[in-house]
């Protein structure tokens, strides 16, 4: 069966493909990774900007976006106030600095909820994570071009893996051996069979994390008469309204709502202000006209009905398995350097020992 045509399709499709495309497949898992645990690793590399004098039971909204705000040298309002569920780790807040009309210019900022002092700001472009999450996102290369080619790529990543299945799947006879952890007898030997212990294994966990982020990159592929989106339009089209942070304070802290973890979010597109409470409790929109707090969409109350998009997401990140899912997930990311590095030595070496 090893002669017959399609096992030389696929053979060749698996190794071509796997080096040729490899290491670019290593940077999207590597960066992958990165982002299941982007707090974790920030707060190693940067523990000044998470990590509080002493802890703050005291919440001031209104405050924070004033300290913010005068670092900042700007009466702008924050697009996002976020309050970690921790009172020892640091609020932060994010301003588009961008001129009217013009791409967003996201400043993060973070204050001490404790001593109310600025702990520094930094440009979003200017941060490791964001990098990190631009190229995993869309290359660079803008929402519409990167994420048809990430799109690409996912399919290419597709190709690899089920060739790999099927170079893997006519040696069935064979198969309680092929499923037992390898005899290492040599290194050579040992990469091939390393390489097909842990491709099998992880086979699955592959073709999730793929399909999900190939979904995500291009949902209009996977829908009926689905179309590209639109480029995003500026962020700020007019001056911005003043937002009384004061009120919203007072609102939420009336209802019983003024509890970590919350985030308040600022469209400015359509001057809506929305906050999010703990992780799985109801929203609330806050009416920047009435000063008034009402619940979000009744559905939003209850089990949120089933959307696609979300549930690969959460496949993506890991978040759909909790914290078994991370590390499922985070796992997954570095697989394709272990792949890459022991197909590129088993070719090579291959090569080396025909040329004898």
């Amino acid at each position: 069966m090893q002669n017959s045509l399609p096992y030389r399709i696929f053979f060749w499709a698996h190794r071509w493909f796997g080096i040729v495309a490899g290491l670019y497949f290593v940077l999207f898992g590597i960066t992958g990774s990165y982002l299941v645990y982007e707090a974790t690793f920030d707060r190693w590399m940067y523990p000044d900007r998470f990590v509080s004098e002493s802890a703050a039971d005291a919440i001031d909204i209104p405050r924070y976006v004033a300290t913010a705000q005068a670092g900042l040298q700007t009466d702008r309002p924050p697009l996002r106030v976020t309050l970690p569920e921790s009172a020892s780790e640091n609020v932060s807040l994010i301003f588009n600095l961008a001129d009217i009309g013009t791409a967003p210019r996201n400043v993060r900022v973070y204050i001490d909820p404790s001593t109310f002092a600025f702990k520094g700001a930094y440009e979003l472009w200017e941060s490791f994570g964001v990098i990190m999450r631009t190229f995993h996102h869309d290359l660079f290369l803008g929402a519409a071009v990167g994420r048809f080619w990430m799109g690409l790529s996912g399919v290419l990543f597709m190709v690899i893996l089920l060739s790999g299945l099927w170079i893997w799947w006519p040696k069935l006879r064979f198969l309680k051996k092929s499923l037992k952890w390898p005899n290492l007898r040599s290194l050579y030997k040992g990469a091939i069979d390393l390489h097909k212990f842990f491709g099998i294994y992880s086979l699955l966990l592959m073709i999730a994390v793929t399909f999900s982020g190939l979904y995500i990159s291009v949902p209009s592929w996977f829908q009926i008469g689905g179309k590209p989106s639109a480029p995003r339009p500026p962020d700020i089209t007019s001056e911005l309204p003043e937002i009384d942070f004061s009120a919203i304070q007072t609102q939420l802290a009336s209802h019983g709502l003024l509890n970590r973890p919350l985030r308040v979010n600022y469209n400015a597109r359509d001057q809506s202000v929305t906050v999010r409470l703990g992780e799985g409790q109801p929203g609330q929109t806050y009416d920047v006209v009435s000063k008034t707090l009402i619940a979000d969409k009744p559905h939003e109350e209850g089990p949120k009905p089933f959307e696609m998009r979300r549930f690969q997401r959460e496949v993506h990140g890991g978040d759909y398995w909790g914290r078994l899912g991370e590390i499922l997930t985070f796992t997954s990311g570095l697989l394709p350097l272990f792949f890459w590095m022991t197909g590129c030595y088993v070719w090579w070496t291959k090569r080396r020992l025909k040329a004898v």
